[in-house]
């Protein structure tokens, strides 16, 4: 049995609770969300449907049940407070600290009637029902109905206090991803469809409002982002023409060299032992690169600028086979030219050292100088015949 130091402290405890929860609900109640919704405070009742509404009734109805709820533990705890004023300091009764504890703690409040429907009904069963509760439990199902009530009417107020905004969020951003790229008009066009649907389901379900703004905000990121690649994209296109710009400089370049130094070749060198240098690209092949790259450069000025995104890159390799070929043309014809460069050094070397030994009158000598100079002087030089000259004349020196 409670004591009554027990009772009386339950009982302050009971009226911090009461206390408490008249505040939350009080509070709640005073929400612009929940003034909305009963049509208080200077607002119009909101006509709501769909989702909204099926969420909303029932949330409305718990919360108008709390306060029913919150008189009937009211009055249980009076009831209580009454029966403890009644008990002696000195002589407490042990019947009425009883009766104090089954107001407290027992099925102490009946809770109005509900009524049976017929398919559950026995014969004889009665068309409603009743139950008692103790006041703890009764709490309990109050602070379950004013969660449920509560998510409910916040919800629904966070959505028409942040849909409006959200909407011309939305309508500026898309303005803006017109302006920055014209390449989405359709998929834009679609989402404003969407966006005045939007609006006009504000007021009657934001719920359903809400849950289509995150749909929108992630269509709308979605196309943000596309349009931030296609700006990167335009940006390295920007950059690879430039560099495409550079590379037919340097293909003009190497092409020049390549013939000058066939030609070169060609005039300086005969060789019956060595392969022909290869021949430098074509001319016209060459000549055709920056007609070309003039025309990429015409589709990106148009507008159309994503295929050429590829072009270049068949235009960069064409123009890198082109830098191969006069490459290798050029190194070619440079190692024969290098190679009657080298003899005339060499038999320039032999000649000095035949003078430091005393024999630059030798006959012989002299005779495979004249007929290496004569070759040397000949257009085209037979590059294996002055080889055997040459190595003649250092064989003598020996």
């Amino acid at each position: 049995m409670m004591t009554l130091e027990q009772i009386d402290s339950e009982l302050r405890g009971w009226d911090d609770k009461l206390r408490i929860a008249s505040d939350n609900m009080l509070e709640l109640s005073d929400s612009v969300g929940y003034q909305r919704l009963l049509g208080q405070g200077h607002w119009p009742k909101a006509q709501l449907a769909a989702a909204t509404a099926q969420r909303a009734q029932p949330a409305i109805d718990g919360l108008h049940t709390l306060w029913t709820y919150y008189s009937l533990i009211r009055d249980s705890i009076g009831r209580a407070r009454k029966l403890r004023e009644s008990v002696s300091l000195l002589l407490p009764s042990r019947s009425l600290l009883a009766d104090i504890e089954k107001v407290l703690h027992g099925p102490s409040i009946q809770l109005p009637a509900v009524a049976m429907p017929l398919e559950q009904r026995g014969l004889l069963g009665p068309s409603e029902i009743t139950q008692s509760i103790s006041p703890e439990r009764l709490l309990a199902v109050m602070n379950q109905l004013f969660q449920q009530g509560r998510d409910v009417v916040v919800a629904i107020g966070a959505a028409w206090d942040e849909l409006p905004q959200q909407c011309s969020d939305f309508e500026a951003e898309l303005s803006r991803l017109a302006a920055e790229d014209g390449s989405f008009p359709n998929e834009i066009a679609a989402v404003r469809t969407r966006l005045t649907a939007l609006r006009a389901q504000c007021d009657s379900d934001p719920l359903t409002a809400a849950d289509g703004g995150k749909a929108l905000a992630a269509e709308i990121a979605d196309m943000r982002n596309r349009v931030e690649q296609s700006a990167s994209q335009r940006r390295r296109l920007a950059d690879d023409l430039l560099a495409a710009r550079r590379l037919l400089a340097e293909v003009g370049e190497s092409h020049r060299q390549a013939i000058e130094a066939l030609a070169s070749c060609q005039l300086k060198v005969r060789s019956d032992r060595a392969t022909a240098p290869p021949c430098p690209a074509d001319d016209k092949l060459v000549t055709a690169l920056e007609t070309w790259l003039a025309k990429l450069d015409a589709e990106v000025a148009a507008g159309r600028w994503r295929p050429v995104c590829v072009g270049i890159q068949h235009w960069n390799a064409t123009a890198r086979q082109y830098l191969v070929i006069d490459g290798e043309a050029r190194s070619a014809a440079e190692s024969l030219l290098n190679q009657r460069r080298d003899l005339r050094g060499l038999l320039g070397a032999l000649k000095a050292k035949a003078k430091a030994n005393g024999r630059a009158e030798d006959p012989a000598l002299a005779q495979v100088e004249r007929e290496a100079n004569e070759l040397l002087a000949a257009r085209p030089t037979p590059l294996e015949s002055l080889q055997r000259l040459v190595a003649d004349f250092q064989q003598r020196l020996l």
